[in-house]
């Protein structure tokens, strides 16, 4: 059997070689160190031959990449597009007896839209009156959701605008 080679110190990938760990039957086990910091044992044999070339870092900044739409999910106001969106189009939400059962529309497609519309605007808002008293208004109550009909308000000037 031949004698077992020393890849000490050599990259692979996103990988570099530690140190060995065990050997079992088949297989020379060692510790990589990734360029993001993590380090993993695995098969020699694997890492050498380009089957494994990180920890899994890079496969999740791939689909991190992949998936990235906006950047603004769990902000106030993407929580305020999904409010916006129940109201209107879920019959199961709470609100939706009062908007959408009584013909009352989001006219915007997406998100995206959306957010080209009124995100400056809701930034200013915001560094006015503070994120907390930003809410979303419909200047005609009985008017859809688009941008001509829409503004940002404070609760209180909200507490004006009711049927």
């Amino acid at each position: 059997m031949a004698k077992a080679i020393n890849i000490s110190q050599q990259k692979f990938g996103r990988l570099t070689a530690v140190k060995f760990h065990h050997k079992n039957k088949k297989h020379h086990w060692w510790v990589f160190k990734c360029s993001c910091g993590n380090e993993i044992i695995h098969r020699k044999g694997d890492v050498v031959c380009g089957l494994l070339k990180s920890c899994g870092c890079f496969k999740k900044e791939i689909a991190k990449k992949l998936n990235y739409i906006h950047g603004l999910s769990g902000t106030r106001f993407y929580d305020i597009w999904i409010g916006i969106l129940a109201r209107t189009n879920n019959p199961n939400s709470t609100g939706y007896r009062y908007y959408g059962k009584k013909g009352i529309k989001n006219l915007w497609n997406n998100f995206i839209e959306f957010r080209k519309d009124m995100y400056k605007s809701y930034l200013q808002h915001c560094t006015k009156f503070g994120e907390k008293q930003t809410t979303i208004d419909r200047i005609n109550v009985y008017g859809n959701y688009y941008k001509k009909n829409c503004r940002w308000v404070t609760w209180k000037e909200q507490q004006h605008n009711k049927r």
